[in-house]
């Protein structure tokens, strides 16, 4: 069930702003997961923060969009590449609200894991709307790394580029395990070790480390199955 204060704004007696609570997971997570223990809201940050990562898709110039179509073409054998699709206002909208809706769903997916993950399987006790609001509250760095990723999409005419373990070694060679690491997005593992703090938080039998190992498990796993499809 949603709580009452999700729907009248987000905020309760005891919880600060939606602004105030951006800013506290980056500089004090531990106090602001023990209050969104209590009031485990998580609508509109979830919603705030995909909209966010939705729109740094407005911001890819045409070019690296023409650059990506013409060398998907050109892997498919597709001769004739007048066909691709051709970006403009009208298509960097719809790749920002389909984007925004995207990342929405699969932040309530994510909880769905982990709620599955924590509870049914290691036994945590902890209700859904707080997996919620954990996860809603961590998109905040996946929206901070939409951003800082920006530039460089940018400047490399790739909207697929991201900062990934794999950026830290530029030198290895192509193959499976540096497709790897080039699926560890470095935000995401910022991400997974917020998450398993979130989750130590919401039971206090689980260590802030042994959430973090878990999360950073499944992250990893989740990169060496992209890996096979890289």
């Amino acid at each position: 069930m949603t709580d009452s204060t999700e729907i009248s704004g987000d905020q309760g007696p005891d919880l600060p702003s939606l602004p105030v609570r951006a800013a506290k997971i980056l500089f004090s997570p531990g106090a602001l997961f023990e209050q969104l223990k209590t009031v485990p809201v998580w609508f509109w940050m979830m919603l705030a923060t995909s909209a966010a990562s939705g729109l740094s898709v407005w911001f890819i110039p045409d070019e690296a969009w023409t650059t990506f179509f013409r060398e998907q073409a050109l892997e498919q054998g597709q001769a004739d590449l007048s066909r691709i699709p051709q970006p403009g206002p009208a298509f960097r909208m719809l790749g920002s609200v389909g984007a925004a809706v995207s990342i929405f769903i699969l932040g309530v997916l994510l909880a769905c894991f982990t709620f599955g993950v924590f509870v049914f399987v290691l036994g945590d006790e902890a209700t859904f709307n707080q997996h919620l609001s954990v996860i809603a509250h961590v998109s905040v760095i996946t929206a901070i790394g939409a951003f800082a990723t920006l530039p460089l999409r940018m400047t490399q005419l790739d909207p697929r580029l991201t900062l990934s373990v794999g950026t830290l070694f530029p030198f290895l060679p192509e193959g499976y395990f540096f497709s790897v690491l080039q699926a560890l997005d470095l935000f995401a593992l910022w991400a997974a070790v917020l998450t398993g703090l979130g989750m130590s938080v919401l039971d206090s039998r689980r260590s802030w480390g042994s959430g973090a190992s878990v999360m950073i498990g499944l992250t990893v796993a989740f990169a060496m199955v992209a890996g096979f499809f890289a």
